[in-house]
């Protein structure tokens, strides 16, 4: 949840971080545009390997670079490393936003499952 939240509410603090790093508005949006490309992106290959290697470990390792790619985010210098921050963490990203609702699926058929 606060992966997904972090991805889509950055336009709240584009204005300080604009004066932070420098970047102009319209670079901070193409950033964000490219991280929603590959949150997309991401889904052919994250979900794949979530059903073929389990969904836990993908939502470990989506998790963990994501928050060392959100940190990464407040040090961000130019538009080369804000592209490719957005790029990376759009990838990472992808699991919270396309394996919930198979995470949702296994937990309601399990339950249903056990209860009939």
């Amino acid at each position: 949840f606060v992966l997904s939240m972090g991805a889509s509410a950055l336009s709240s603090i584009y204005t300080p971080l604009s004066e932070s790093t420098g970047l102009t508005l319209d670079q901070l949006n193409v950033g964000s545009g490219y991280s929603y490309l590959f949150i997309g992106l991401s889904t052919l290959i994250l979900q794949p390997a979530a059903l073929s290697f389990g969904k836990r470990p993908v939502y470990v390792i989506s998790i963990a670079a994501a928050a060392g790619l959100t940190a990464w985010t407040a040090f961000v210098q130019g538009n080369s490393q804000w592209i490719a921050n957005r790029l990376l963490l759009g990838f990472f990203a992808g699991p919270s936003f396309s394996l919930v609702e198979v995470s949702i699926a296994d937990v309601v058929s399990r339950a249903l499952s056990s209860h009939l």
